[in-house]
């Protein structure tokens, strides 16, 4: 009954880690050329294609909706929320946002990404919301009859490193490479 709901543009977010890479050399190229040789473009670079790398990790690279026996948890960009299936009245799929209510009247909107031009190429891609709603419910569904004798999962973190490095890596060594173009 354990699952997770990763966001929908993975292929895109990885994209703009590329994207993001190449503007992590220009930034600092642009400022030593602005301002003078005397700034370190290269750490510079490393420290702008970090943050870049966080946001976009934040933003779409990291599991979104987690949900075991005991409950649900949902991870925005800033914030984490777990709930037990006790807690949730109903789950609503409405386009690309599920909505979530609880019994004391509070209600969660999480929105997952999808490209709205990928949905009207693809079906299966469009439909993405609808199958995990209905996961959802049959896990909201199996849950009230467990009763309370589970936790929801516990959302750790776990960014990919490697990912980071090669990214930075790669800013950092673009970033002479693009002042010299720069020059030219």
């Amino acid at each position: 009954m354990a699952g997770r709901f990763l966001s929908g543009s993975r292929p895109i977010n990885g994209f703009g880690l590329a994207v993001m890479c190449v503007l992590s050399a220009l930034v600092p190229s642009y400022l030593v050329l602005e301002w003078g040789a005397g700034l370190p473009a290269i750490p510079i670079a490393a420290v702008v294609a970090a943050g870049a790398c966080e946001v976009i990790w934040r933003s779409g690279l990291r599991p979104r909706l987690l949900w075991n026996e005991g409950g649900l948890t949902a991870v925005w960009a800033v914030r984490v929320r777990a709930l037990r299936w006790s807690e949730i009245a109903r789950i609503d799929v409405r386009g690309n946002a599920f909505l979530v209510a609880t019994g004391d009247g509070e209600s969660l909107r999480w929105e997952f990404d999808r490209v709205w031009w990928l949905a009207r190429l693809s079906r299966r891609y469009a439909d993405v919301g609808s199958g995990v709603g209905a996961r959802l419910q049959e896990a909201l569904d199996s849950g009230r009859a467990g009763g309370e004798l589970h936790r929801p999962p516990e959302f750790r973190a776990r960014r990919p490193w490697l990912v980071f490095v090669l990214v930075v890596a790669a800013a950092a060594a673009l970033t002479p490479l693009v002042t010299k173009l720069m020059l030219a």
